[in-house]
């Protein structure tokens, strides 16, 4: 497997919010809150510590997993207050998403399940984009969006106040779409609408279906062609997976031959965009 990130700033920002990492199995990505003061450094700091946690999070059997990462990522965001505490940066620095993925061997729950060894396992907290690309090149898309466009962030679990008043004063609620892209259409779509206080979506899907892995940020919306008009998913994320080669920074070098292209058709994208991808 073979793991590569790219970030790059919106035309709207003057920093850019977004932040990805990966390891060896794993991708990591963060995207933090415009209108928070220093939410680039609270993406870099989730990042890091979900890397830092990457064994814990990625660990056991699926059943195993849902039971414990739910304390795992409070524990990220309990760590994360430490150390924005040390720097001197307001809380809100941490209003920020959080999206991993990885793909590892993982222990048969019957002896019949070992033709099934790998599997590919994804959390989004907040909103953003995870998509699949099958050996004939159609993409499984995962959509998580909030009506407000004001999703829940790790960091309302630190305190009681920022809680509550998420509920009461933003009331807001999340829609999961699945579908798939095949030849630039849109297949098999389902949406719902989850009014749940989780803010974290955790799925699973089979590593023999596909070859490759993304995790997005919601800046993946926000491309525009050259009548400011937006570019749907089912247009953009063909381009951006459309990976020529799999070696070493594979996700880089598409993605700068993917802004030159944009550049040259006047498409921008008013948002922070980041992604991660691995190979698999």
């Amino acid at each position: 497997m073979i793991t590569d990130f790219f970030y790059k700033k919106g035309s709207s920002h003057e920093t850019c919010q977004d932040y990805a990492l990966c390891s060896e199995n794993s991708i990591f990505l963060a995207d933090g809150c415009s209108s928070a003061q220093n939410s680039d450094m609270g993406a870099r700091i989730l990042t890091l510590l979900a890397k830092k946690y990457e064994s814990s999070i990625f660990y056991g059997d699926i059943l195993e997993r849902y039971y414990k990462i739910d304390e795992i990522f409070s524990q990220i965001g309990k760590d994360a207050l430490e150390i924005v505490k040390d720097l001197g940066l307001n809380t809100e620095a941490l209003f920020s998403t959080l999206l991993t993925l990885s793909c590892e061997k993982t222990e048969p729950y019957y002896v019949d399940d070992y033709d099934i060894p790998y599997r590919i396992y994804c959390s989004i907290i907040g909103d953003g984009v995870a998509a699949f690309v099958r050996n004939d090149n159609s993409i499984k898309v995962y959509d998580i969006d909030f009506k407000k466009q004001a999703p829940k962030y790790l960091a309302y679990r630190l305190f009681d106040d920022w809680e509550k008043g998420f509920w009461e004063i933003y009331y807001n609620y999340r829609t999961l779409t699945i579908y798939d892209i095949i030849n630039g259409k849109i297949e098999n779509k389902v949406s719902k609408v989850e009014t749940s206080y989780e803010d974290n979506y955790i799925f699973e899907v089979d590593k023999k279906e596909f070859k490759c892995g993304a995790i997005m940020s919601d800046g993946v919306k926000t491309f525009l062609d050259n009548s400011d008009k937006e570019i749907s998913l089912e247009v953009i994320l063909p381009k951006i997976l459309d990976f020529k080669q799999t070696t070493s920074n594979f996700l880089k070098r598409r993605m700068n031959r993917f802004f030159k292209d944009n550049e040259k058709d006047n498409i921008t994208h008013y948002d922070d965009f980041s992604i991660a991808a691995i190979n698999f």
